[in-house]
């Protein structure tokens, strides 16, 4: 016989409501009154109260048992590690940043940050032998024992377990905590702005000290550095990676391509003008200014006051790290006669000084040719004449067909002087060596015109003629 829990009426077995109230039967209540039979048939008597009490109770510690197992599970330590191998390996970049933030990680991340992060762990470290590391750290965590932060393939801490708080008082739970790496930035000039990722710049102090620029999570980030002077603004980008660096700091070096100009002239009382606009600074004051681009876009002269009005000197499109910034002499009202002794007039060469600057044109040429690298031989050419711009481009050419030279011997043919300069017949002889290996052995023969130069220096005006006259396999 069962009793009903309600009203306590006896209830026949198999009956679900009592036919007394209504109520239903369930099974707790059925073994409470099991209970109670067992109770009464040992003699022991209780009361109505007494058994609703006694069957909550029941009811109650069923209830707490059912949710600490629900619990226990749902707070489970080693969930933490599975969600978070799970989202790593999946790229699941929220879920990464929320159990990152959870446990307090020390860097501002974005989601960039983050999937850089994620292909880290995953392309450049071992991550199944990192989850095993941060298991076992866990373990030692719930018994109470130190853990020290993971490391990776790089030396550098990158993850640790931390404690994070309890859940309904009983359930400690845990974290995974990323350690930040610490970017340092220095640069071959004052004052330069850099920026990691597009974040906030940071200015960086005097040159070549490193200066802090954040915190951030291991990966790879791009630094960008910016530079802004009275006379150029320079620029660079490159890639800075954890295996740069180590116990947890990155050294990134930004250098910066510029240049400080020399100037050479006969006036050094000039006042200097930059992309047509006056520096208020003569030519003597602004020796060795910089840094500024070499370019070409960068335009520099210099303005003095003749006895006509204002005089100009010739304009330099900046590409090296000289200029020449030149009057002629009867423009302007010298401050004191040139003697004849000084050289500031016409000179002749004879064919034994001809042969000498000739031979170290063509030498400087194929310094040039093989360097990839014009300012071997720009101050043997006229600034004024045609092969300025054609060695430039000739070397362009040579560069792109992966052609280099090696000059075997020169000879001056014939010379015949002129009003401003004089003509050159040169013979020359080469070994050329073309992209696929091969070689060749080349005699030409050219004709040059050379041209006095405002300091009566001679220089390569233009190339007449050039006639191969043999070639020949090696």
């Amino acid at each position: 016989m069962f009793y009903c829990n309600h009203c306590g009426t006896s209830v026949p077995k198999g009956k679900t409501f009592c036919p007394n109230c209504g109520g239903k039967l369930t099974n707790t209540e059925q073994a409470n009154h099991a209970v109670t039979r067992e109770m009464k048939s040992s003699g022991i008597k209780l009361s109505k109260p007494t058994i609703l009490l006694f069957t909550g109770a029941i009811a109650v510690l069923v209830f707490l048992v059912a949710a600490h197992l629900v619990l226990s599970n749902i707070y489970k330590p080693e969930k933490i590690l599975w969600e978070f191998e799970k989202a790593v390996e999946t790229k699941d970049s929220a879920t990464i940043a929320e159990i990152l933030r959870e446990s307090d990680t020390d860097v501002d991340f974005d989601t960039k940050d983050v999937q850089e992060f994620a292909s880290y762990l995953t392309e450049e470290n071992d991550f199944d032998g990192i989850m095993k590391e941060l298991t076992d750290d866990l373990r030692k965590a719930k018994s109470g024992r130190k853990t020290d932060p993971v490391q990776d393939s790089n030396g550098h801490r990158i993850l640790q377990v931390v404690e994070n708080g309890k859940k309904f008082l009983f359930y400690k739970q845990y974290g995974i905590q990323a350690v930040p790496l610490k970017i340092m930035a220095a640069s071959n000039y004052e004052g330069v702005s850099v920026q990691v990722d597009g974040n906030k710049a940071k200015k960086l102090g005097k040159a070549e000290d490193f200066t802090k620029v954040g915190l951030f999570l291991p990966g790879e980030y791009e630094i960008s550095g910016t530079y802004k002077g009275d006379y150029a603004e320079l620029e660079s980008l490159q890639s800075v990676y954890p295996t740069e660096g180590s116990d947890n700091i990155i050294e990134a070096y930004v250098a910066l391509e510029g240049i400080h100009l020399s100037l050479r002239t006969n006036r050094e009382d000039a006042i200097v003008y930059i992309n047509g606009k006056s520096t208020g600074k003569t030519i003597e004051e602004m020796d060795g200014f910089g840094p500024v681009t070499a370019d070409g876009s960068m335009k520099i002269y210099a303005v003095i006051d003749g006895s006509s009005g204002k005089v100009k000197s010739n304009v330099v499109s900046v590409e090296y790290d000289e200029a020449k910034l030149w009057f002629k002499e009867d423009e302007y009202e010298p401050e004191e006669v040139v003697s004849d002794s000084e050289d500031y007039t016409e000179k002749s060469y004879s064919e034994d000084e001809l042969w000498t600057f000739m031979n170290e044109y063509v030498s400087s040429g194929i310094d040039a040719i093989n360097a990839r690298d014009f300012s071997y031989i720009a101050d043997y050419h006229h600034p004024d004449g045609s092969t300025y711009a054609e060695s430039k481009d000739y070397i362009k050419y040579l560069e792109s067909k992966g052609i280099t030279e090696k000059v075997i011997s020169t000879k001056l043919v014939d010379s015949e002087e002129m009003s401003d300069g004089y003509s050159v017949l040169m013979e020359e002889e080469y070994y050329i060596t073309y992209k696929d290996g091969s070689t060749k052995h080349k005699v030409f023969q050219t004709q040059y015109l050379l041209k006095w130069y405002r300091d009566s220096e001679l220089k390569v005006f233009s190339l007449l003629s050039t006639n191969e006259l043999s070639s020949t396999d090696i």
